[in-house]
């Protein structure tokens, strides 16, 4: 099942990229109803019931980008795309190993120092 997990995600990213919301929302919807079948330590992974607040607030984000300004990173289209970053969220950055995620890690750490801003990167190395 985790490969399963990896190609929603996968495809899910590839269609955010690609500026496809409803797809992406498509997907969430109709892939998370298997999803949730699986059971990992007791825990029920669900999408499904959550996926509707999830694009709502993408949408409110995209439509009032001036009222959801997080922190920038200082990568423009980063930014532009996500409005930055918010206190309290978890953004995961992954991608197959030497593509530079470490180094992306590291730039947005400066980037987000010589703002004054405390940063804490724990890395898997």
């Amino acid at each position: 099942m985790a490969g399963s997990i990896e190609n929603y995600i996968r495809d899910i990213s590839k269609s955010l990229y690609e500026g496809n919301i409803n797809d992406s929302f498509n997907i969430i919807k109709t892939q998370s109803m298997n999803l949730h079948r699986v059971q990992k330590e007791g825990r029920v992974i669900n999408l499904y019931e959550e996926s509707d607040d999830w694009f709502e607030e993408v949408k409110k984000r995209k439509e009032h980008p001036e009222l959801y300004a997080g922190i920038p990173t200082g990568f423009e289209r980063f930014d532009q795309k996500t409005g930055g970053l918010f206190p309290a969220e978890l953004t995961i950055v992954f991608g197959l190993s030497g593509k530079g995620k470490s180094t992306f890690m590291k730039a947005l750490s400066c980037n987000i120092r010589k703002q004054g801003k405390v940063v804490l990167h724990c890395g898997n190395e």
